[in-house]
């Protein structure tokens, strides 16, 4: 049986946090991490539609993505919530995993089968390279997306406020508002919350808000998602993101999921996956259009020196998408990641 209430948000969220990190780009289109479990990467499908047209017909953007959004909102009606997470980043989208964009984009003849054999590169490519980079006591971890944990570990638990949308924070900078979008001030909603959070502490056992106590300076507070999430329903009520949010944990309004966040029943979770870091970050990977790489590939040379290194030479041979990689040891012994297959040749 699935998760439900409260628990099921934590499989809609990334394992880093609430805010999506972008782990790749294609032509400074963004990749997203993935809600938990699902180890793909995601993209908005109108985006990358509409700038593959762009590319390939000339089509101009608005012209472009509204051909693909009629298309997609189709295929939509056949996806369950999490085939189409939001996704928030600096804003919320709409997103679906890199491979169901391309079947699409392909199903609609709106990309050919040489650019769908690439976006399945960048796929493979992103999930195999170590992307993710955090610390556990002062030692650095590499982890590849599909060895991410299929659920975030209790120290992921906690976010800092940049996981609040900005325009929502405004007026604890000097005033501000944000238009269509009910006024809450957030000292005031800090305030209430600090008050809620030394309850829930209690009731837990678990420090769900460490503040700095002073409500002009909040730069190093650090909250439980939860809390988080209840700012989100007290100033985003009528946004995607929150609909999302109530879609995939049963709530019939954001009222009803704001009480819950709050609820001590809410922190008393039923994974115990132990991850332990102390933050984590992306090297995110960027890759180019095949219409926009000249006719002939480049060459890339890698000298292999040092403990790990042939593997780290061989994740940046994959990601180099278009290029002849040669892989070279001090013994002389050398390899070619050929263009088309991707594959390590002697």
């Amino acid at each position: 049986m699935g998760m439900t209430g409260v628990n099921a948000l934590l499989k809609a969220l990334p394992i880093s946090g609430i805010r999506a990190k972008i782990i790749a780009d294609i032509g400074g289109l963004p990749i997203y991490e993935p809600p938990a479990g699902l180890a793909l990467p995601f993209v908005n499908p109108v985006r990358i539609g509409g700038q593959i047209l762009q590319l390939e017909q000339g089509i101009g953007r608005f012209a472009a993505e509204s051909l693909v959004s009629a298309a997609y909102s189709e295929t939509r009606r056949r996806l369950g919530t999490m085939d189409r997470p939001v996704i928030y980043t600096d804003k919320s989208e709409e997103c679906i995993s890199l491979p169901r964009a391309a079947e699409f984009l392909r199903s609609r003849g709106f990309i050919s089968g040489d650019l769908y054999h690439f976006l399945s590169m960048v796929t493979d490519a992103v999930c195999s390279t170590r992307l993710f980079k955090s610390t556990c006591n002062r030692v650095e971890i590499l982890t590849r997306l599909v060895d991410m944990p299929i659920l975030p570990p209790p120290a992921a638990m906690m976010v800092s406020l940049d996981e609040i949308p900005e325009p929502a924070r405004i007026d604890s900078a000097g005033g501000g508002w944000w238009p269509d979008v009910p006024m809450v001030s957030f000292s005031n909603w800090r305030q209430s919350i600090v008050t809620s959070a030394t309850v829930l502490d209690g009731l837990t056992g678990k420090r769900v808000y460490s503040h700095s106590g002073m409500l002009g300076d909040n730069s190093k507070d650090r909250l439980h998602r939860w809390l988080a999430l209840h700012y989100w329903c007290a100033i985003f009520p009528s946004s995607a993101f929150v609909s999302y949010l109530c879609e995939v944990s049963g709530f019939r309004s954001a009222e009803a999921l704001k009480t819950a966040l709050v609820s001590p029943e809410s922190y008393d979770y039923a994974h115990q996956h132990q991850w332990p870091y102390e933050s984590i970050s992306v090297n995110k990977l960027s890759f180019s259009w095949p219409g926009l790489i000249d006719g002939e590939h480049k060459t890339i040379g890698i000298v292999v020196v040092g403990s790990g290194a042939r593997q780290a030479a061989e994740e940046i041979a994959i990601s180099s998408i278009g290029s002849n990689v040669v892989i070279a040891d001090p013994s002389g012994v050398s390899e070619l990641l050929c263009t088309g297959c991707q594959k390590i040749c002697p």
